[in-house]
This record gives structure tokens, C-alpha cells and sequence, in this order.
């Protein structure tokens, strides 16, 4: 994935941190990865680590049970 510096420099504060949260829930980008967008200093342990989403499922599955 390619980031365009440009945009990222016009964005408001709120799209920018959207924008990093988007990413870091999609699983593109380290948590350390985004605080380095922001000039915040790295937390490192599992902020340096790749993290997706796990809780999704299909909408005609919801309510139904294994059998």
C-alpha cells in the first residue's frame, strides 16, 4: 500500500486519526506504524503487531445455531 504524504498532510486531525484506525483494524498498518504517522513515540509489544477484525459474520447466519 502506497500512502499519499500530500493528503495525509491536508487532513484535519479527526480524518487523519479515522484514517489511521481504519487501516490499523484492517490489518495494513502497526499500531506503532500509526503513531509514527502522528509523531507519537512507538509503545511497542503488540503495538508493533498486525490486527484484524475478528467478530464479523454473515447477516443471514445471525440468530442461528450449529446443529
Amino acid at each position: 500500500m502506497e500512502y499519499n504524504r500530500e493528503a495525509m498532510l491536508q487532513m484535519d486531525s479527526k480524518a487523519k486519526g479515522d484514517f489511521l484506525l481504519k487501516l490499523r483494524m484492517a490489518g495494513f498498518i502497526t499500531g506503532d506504524e500509526g503513531r509514527d504517522k502522528l509523531n507519537l513515540p512507538r509503545r511497542g509489544g503488540n503495538s508493533d503487531e498486525l490486527v484484524v477484525q475478528t467478530s464479523m459474520g454473515l447477516v443471514d447466519l445471525l440468530g442461528k445455531e450449529d446443529k
